[in-house]
């Protein structure tokens, strides 16, 4: 969700294709083919029928700088090299076509997505009212002292003192940073919120975007 903060794009700015067609986009290639999966449930729908084993697999971050064949989830683009990719394809719908549109400026490559748009699914128990938001900004702001090795560590340990769904607190943060609201430190992962910083949560575009898909 946080990629929408770079850009909206349309789903006619990339090339459509159908699930049947995987196997022949991807061909035997050991260089060049990047992989992008959604969630884990894509990841592992496709680990067999694709044979993913033949790739490197990863979880959030590229592990090393080469322009090997690879399968990433979930990705953080941060600082990863994507020029050498010339066939980008993303096994999920991504939300508002934002990350497909910061992969083709970066890579320069062919980005392919799915036919059947499925950004729906990234939406589930998401509550866009302000006072849903409120929570979990008060969630955050009453737990500023806790600490984490990454971001789903993070969330269990504040789910556990706070019941937030992980759709829900991941869209509040990502909102939250695009405003201003918050500052996320990576590793090790922690939140801490800026006094005084004032805005409207109309004024993030990935907050109109949730309301966008709710009311449709």
């Amino acid at each position: 969700l946080k990629t929408i903060a770079y850009g909206i794009a349309d789903s006619s700015a990339f090339t459509p294709y159908d699930e049947s067609e995987l196997d022949g986009l991807i061909g035997g290639r050991q260089n060049g083919v990047l992989l992008i999966a959604g969630c884990e449930e894509t990841y592992r729908k496709y680990c067999s029928s694709l044979r993913l084993d033949r790739f490197l697999n990863e979880f959030l971050y590229f592990t090393c700088i080469n322009n090997y064949s690879r399968v990433i989830v979930s990705p953080d683009l941060g600082g990863a090299m994507l020029s050498g990719y010339d066939t980008v394809i993303f096994l999920d719908t991504p939300p508002a076509y934002a990350l497909a549109f910061v992969v083709a400026k970066k890579s320069g490559g062919k980005v392919y997505v799915p036919q059947n748009d499925n950004q729906r699914v990234f939406l589930d128990g998401i509550d866009c009212s302000r006072e849903a938001f409120g929570v979990c900004f008060d969630a955050i702001r009453r737990n500023q002292a806790l600490t984490a090795d990454n971001v789903l560590s993070y969330y269990k340990l504040l789910s556990a003192r706070c019941s937030l769904s992980m759709n829900a607190f991941m869209a509040a943060v990502a909102v939250f940073s695009e405003l201003g609201f918050i500052t996320v430190q990576k590793s090790p992962f922690k939140i801490e919120v800026n006094a005084g910083m004032r805005a409207e949560l109309t004024d993030s575009k990935i907050y109109g975007y949730l309301l966008q898909w709710a009311k449709s």
